[in-house]
């Protein structure tokens, strides 16, 4: 929930109950298979949620288990990235994970992103009838360089 400005009328209320109730989190979504050339073998995905309004997007990835920790979620983050911030002209870039998935938190840090945050047991897994915590990572255009 925003709690930034403050309504002094209803009027303003009414507004920007409007405006949040039009406002969608992501206008669209970039999503990518990711292949290994040599052989014409899709081993994962990658995708940016794109918010135009705010000139932001969250990243996501995942790849199959066999292909873990070999540099490709890396190479296609910082492509992903280099995209957003030159490309598609965003100002920040996003990234959440549970607290455990320790690879993903491994690529965030490789990626210059700011831990910005945990949230308790914001996530269930029905399979496994548990909650985990999620943490929050981000960058700025003003703090990337390219990796």
């Amino acid at each position: 929930m925003n709690f930034l400005g403050r309504a002094n009328t209803l009027k303003e209320v009414k507004e920007y109950v409007e405006d949040q109730s039009n406002q969608e989190y992501h206008d669209y979504s970039e999503n990518y298979a990711i292949v290994l050339k040599k052989k014409n073998k899709v081993i994962g995905q990658f995708g940016l949620e794109i918010n135009s309004k705010h000139l932001k997007a969250s990243i996501s990835f995942i790849f199959n288990n066999k292909y873990w920790n070999k540099g490709y979620a890396i190479e296609c983050a910082k492509y992903m990235i280099d995209y957003a911030f030159n490309v598609i002209k965003l100002n920040r870039i996003e990234a959440d994970s549970v607290k455990e998935n320790k690879l993903s938190l491994k690529i965030f840090k490789k990626l210059n992103m700011n831990f910005e945050g945990e949230f308790k047991e914001a996530s269930y897994n029905k399979r496994l009838d548990k909650y985990f915590d999620v943490v929050y990572y981000a960058i700025l255009k003003s703090e990337y360089k390219s990796i």
